[in-house]
């Protein structure tokens, strides 16, 4: 098993970049002495869209229902 020493804190995106690719991820803090430790490349990450509000408000349910008598 391939292991890349990343500085943390780790984004998704790289996580999910190196686990691909077969690497097990551990800090670079633990490296040993000589190893190379390989800078993550930069990912752009971009902003969400809004979302739009419903309509109609969502009535969330609270608790157990009531027992019909």
């Amino acid at each position: 098993m391939k292991i890349a020493y990343e500085p943390h804190p780790v984004s998704m995106a790289r996580k999910a970049e190196l686990q691909a690719a077969g690497y097990k991820i551990l800090d670079a803090r633990f490296k040993p002495p000589g190893a190379v430790v390989a800078q993550p490349d930069p990912v752009v990450e971009t902003k969400a869209e809004p979302i739009e509000p419903t309509l109609a408000p969502i009535a969330a349910k609270r608790g157990r229902p009531r027992k019909e008598v």
